[in-house]
């Protein structure tokens, strides 16, 4: 019996430490401070580009449940609204890469990730150990235009499976590395999609969506399906649809049309778009 007690108060006592571990900050896109030792986190880099992804690299795995909005904030510095995006996970677990929907151009907005050593009360970003996070993220950045500016002109619409259909990109606009590809998360899957692009913007309801692209609207590829719940395009500069021009300086627009038939009435949305200013 001593030994049973023993033993099982050296797995509570494995337990506590585990839950009083460190799993903090340890960089970020915005020149984050590190948050090893209790410290609070903040940022040095103030003005952003409003499609920028932000991403913060932590100490240990992360557990994307743990991700709410009351766990990671931002929000409208002035209104109080919170931002729209999705959250996703790249180098093996510990980096966390938050895609904005509705960023505006020229806001403030606040960043503040609840930190134990702070006394926040949480919740916390947790580890996949379940250890929340150490220290404090309290930042405000302002955005700015860019060259690849994502929902530049109209935001996403909500759909079947979650906050909508979200674009990303890579590569750049450079019309001589011609390198730029587009991928959209958030999908129903297993449904018919087209990629569209115009040569100026608009936002008029269209669907259950927003549609961002001023007439005439083409399309810039066949019919392609969703898949597991994405769609990737690898844009070609040299074949743009007829009247589309990849010059420097020249705008041009990019959004997803889709299928989704658990919707809204009418069983078919849209992505937010993509802007690029074309560059040499």
């Amino acid at each position: 019996m001593k030994t049973l007690l023993i033993s099982g108060l050296l797995a509570l006592l494995a337990t506590t430490a585990g839950a009083q571990g460190n799993f903090y900050i340890e960089t970020c896109v915005l020149n984050c401070t590190s948050g090893a030792h209790g410290n609070q986190v903040f940022c040095g880099v103030t003005n952003v580009f409003r499609n920028g992804q932000i991403s913060w690299m932590w100490s240990d795995t992360i557990d994307l449940y743990s991700v709410t909005p009351a766990s990671l904030q931002i929000f409208d510095a002035l209104t109080g609204q919170s931002v729209i995006g999705a959250y996703t996970l790249q180098d093996a677990g510990r980096r966390l890469v938050f895609t904005p929907a509705t960023f505006q151009h020229g806001h403030l907005y606040s960043l503040l990730i609840p930190g134990r050593e702070q006394g926040d009360l949480g919740p916390f970003v947790m580890s996949t150990s379940g250890v929340p996070n150490l220290s404090r993220l309290d930042c405000t950045i302002v955005t700015s235009l860019g060259d690849l500016d994502i929902g530049a002109d109209c935001v996403v619409s909500s759909n079947s499976v979650g906050v909508g259909a979200l674009m990303s990109f890579a590569g750049s606009s450079s019309i001589s590395q011609n390198d730029l590809a587009i991928e959209i998360l958030g999908l129903p899957v297993g449904q018919p999609a087209l990629f569209v692009v115009s040569d100026s913007p608009s936002s008029l309801p269209f669907g259950d969506g927003v549609l961002c692209l001023g007439q005439p609207v083409r399309r810039i590829q066949p019919l392609i399906g969703t898949g597991t719940g994405s769609v990737s395009l690898n844009v070609n500069v040299n074949a743009l649809p007829p009247g589309l021009i990849a010059a420097p300086g020249q705008l041009t627009w990019f959004q997803l049309w889709y299928r989704d038939p658990k919707g809204g009435p009418q069983g078919f949305n849209l992505s937010n778009s993509l802007r690029v200013v074309w560059r040499p």
